[in-house]
């Protein structure tokens, strides 16, 4: 790795407990920002109670099929939701055809 005045890192979480917070501040920048998605009105410690998630196992030939039927059942309503991907081209290539049904989405990943 690069010196670490010199990287970049970035660190996604669903929780933010004391514990990570004090990570936080031992292995990146002293002017580090932290970014809250959920707010004051849910305790930071008890979000993991408060955050749906589900797990949808398929086929490789329908994953695409699924995920992009799930997204819009979500997005009828206002979501905030994140797709993890295994690969910086799976991610590109998901969110160029998001973008190309007209939908909006922000991708994230190394490259």
């Amino acid at each position: 790795l690069p010196p670490r005045e010199k990287r970049q890192t970035l660190l996604f979480s669903a929780t933010i407990p004391q514990a990570l917070k004090q990570i936080c501040s031992l292995q990146l920048r002293p002017n580090f920002q932290l970014v809250d998605t959920v707010g004051s009105e849910v305790g930071s410690d008890q979000v993991h109670h408060h955050v749906h998630q589900e797990l949808v196992v398929v086929s490789l030939e329908q994953q695409l099929p699924v995920l992009i039927s799930l997204l819009l059942q979500k997005c009828a309503q206002p979501h905030k939701i994140i797709v993890f991907f295994a690969t910086a081209k799976n991610t590109a290539f998901v969110a160029e055809f998001w973008n190309a049904m007209g939908r909006s989405c922000v991708e994230i990943h190394s490259r």
